[in-house]
């Protein structure tokens, strides 16, 4: 799966910094009756515990969320309960709501919320909807629902670029097929106007050569003709290479010049093609 943490601004080292001052913090800060300050060498080791099993939560987030859970239960047995062990568990909880699917979310936030509203109901006198123990499941609830948003605004995200760079490799596809499609159709006119323009020298030529004796004005009619006709198939063939070695798609390709084309067809009826030898 892809990072989570590739267009985070805070370092992992940083982040796994803030998250162990954070619950070691929580382990010496009075959070009413039922939860003891961690001024016993036991409740700081279990505190110190929680901090080290939450290090690989990304690599194992699964068993990283178990291991805070069996940590709070043993915390809870022993007497020493405090806000370390519920934070831990949802920092577990969040991390695995945005490292797996919504339904591991779901089942794995339902049985640590229920393990821990268990747990602290079985070694405190409170009753199931007393305030110090619905706030358990309501930790729970919270990281797991803020993890799953996270991720499903990541993945969203993500989508949207997939589908943003997938378009803009269509549209470069589509843009070189037109180029291929606009080379051959030039490929095409250049043959169709060489093919017009020898034809016309063909003819000129053999009319030249049959009235050089006893028609040289006819004969010289047809030579200028057969020179602009070989001036006009150079003038076409030198622009549409240069077209075709143009590489960019995106620059305007020029036309092909039609103007000799139509002026050589121009000087068909004037041609003394028609006279007799």
């Amino acid at each position: 799966m892809t990072s989570m943490y590739s267009h985070a601004h805070v370092p992992r080292w940083a982040a796994d910094v803030l998250v162990s001052l954070a619950v070691l913090g929580s382990a010496f800060v009075p959070a009413g009756q039922y939860a003891r300050v961690a001024s016993s060498p036991t409740g700081v080791l279990i505190a110190l515990a929680a901090v080290i099993v939450l290090l690989p939560r990304r690599r194992w987030p699964l068993p990283a969320l178990a291991a805070c859970v069996a940590l709070f239960v043993l915390a809870g047995a022993l007497g020493v309960l405090n806000p370390a062990f519920s934070l831990a568990t949802a920092i577990a909880v969040w991390n695995v709501a945005i490292r797996t699917d919504r339904r591991t979310t779901l089942i794995a936030t339902a049985i640590a919320a229920a393990t821990l509203v268990g747990t602290s109901l079985a070694v405190t006198t409170a009753e199931l909807l007393d305030a110090r123990v619905v706030q358990y499941a309501a930790v729970i609830a919270f990281a797991g629902a803020a993890g799953d948003a996270m991720r499903s605004r990541r993945a969203y995200i993500m989508a949207i670029t997939e589908r943003a760079r997938n378009a803009e490799e269509t549209r470069e596809s589509e843009a070189l097929r037109r180029v291929a499609e606009d080379r051959l159709r030039i490929a095409r006119e250049l043959h169709d106007a060489v093919a017009h323009q020898m034809a016309v020298i063909n003819l000129h030529a053999g009319v030249a050569a049959q009235a050089l004796p006893d028609r040289p004005a006819d004969a010289q009619d047809s030579l200028t003709t057969i020179r602009q006709a070989a001036q006009a198939v150079l003038r076409e063939i030198g622009t549409l290479l240069a077209v075709l070695r143009d590489d960019s798609a995106g620059r305007p390709r020029p036309r092909p010049p039609r103007s000799a084309s139509a002026a050589s067809t121009r000087s068909w009826p004037t041609s003394p093609a028609t006279a007799s030898p």
